[in-house]
């Protein structure tokens, strides 16, 4: 889908936005065909950056690229995908608020606190929950830990 939108944003003539897109899809494009190719979108989201005097886009380009792990398409061994890979990698498809969710989820807080604390509705934690299980490919909330590779602990008494 973000492939999609860049290229007809591209076609259109609209190179910030297709800059844009490339930026935001590189996580994305990371977890499901690799590394090599998520540093070839920011590349290409980069010279359209810089075409057009985006420096905005040039530093979130620069910042998403430092999130990626290393290339492994040059010592030869296997790209990391979303469903073999835990820790930072798989941890940059979520959003900020996510990412905060999650590590409270991982660090034993029930849903109910995390409702609490972050002033907003238990159903909205557990949507955000939702999504982040689906993006980190995980089957619940005790897979957390090891997905945002951190040792597991017990609950919070």
């Amino acid at each position: 889908m973000f492939h999609e939108a860049a290229e007809s944003f591209r076609r259109a003539g609209l190179p910030v936005e297709h800059a844009w897109t490339l930026v935001t899809g590189a996580p994305s494009v990371h977890a499901a065909q690799g590394t090599q190719q998520a540093l070839e979108w920011l590349d290409t989201a980069g010279r359209a950056a810089r075409a057009c005097g985006a420096q905005r886009i040039r530093e979130e380009a620069a910042r998403v690229r430092t999130l990626l792990p290393a290339s492994r398409a040059a010592t030869g061994t296997a790209v990391t995908t979303a469903r073999d890979a835990s820790g930072p990698g798989t941890v940059a498809l979520l959003t900020e608020r996510e990412r905060e969710i999650a590590e409270l989820a991982a660090g034993g807080r029930r849903t109910k606190e995390i409702a609490e604390q972050l002033f907003v509705s238990t159903r909205t934690v557990e949507t955000h929950l939702g999504r982040i299980y689906r993006k980190l490919d995980i089957p619940s909330r005790a897979a957390l830990p090891r997905a945002l590779g951190r040792v597991a602990h017990g609950p919070a008494v």
